[in-house]
């Protein structure tokens, strides 16, 4: 994901990065590569998820509140 030197520059139409942020320790550099090979009016489709739900057990506490 840091290092998409393969690819040369606005190659792709859709860049799709997944959940794949939580195990990248500084995400800068993927962003760069991502706008890198993304071609202009491209479309980037970014996964996001909060590291707490691996913390808490959620149904626990949705079922506790109700």
């Amino acid at each position: 994901m840091r290092d998409l030197s393969a690819f040369g520059d606005a190659t792709f139409d859709v860049v799709f990065h997944p959940v794949s942020n939580l195990f990248v320790p500084d995400l800068a550099p993927v962003w760069r590569e991502c706008f890198r090979v993304l071609r202009p009016g491209g479309t980037l489709l970014v996964g996001f998820l909060n590291p707490d739900v691996y913390l808490f057990d959620h149904e626990a506490s949705t079922s506790a509140a109700s």
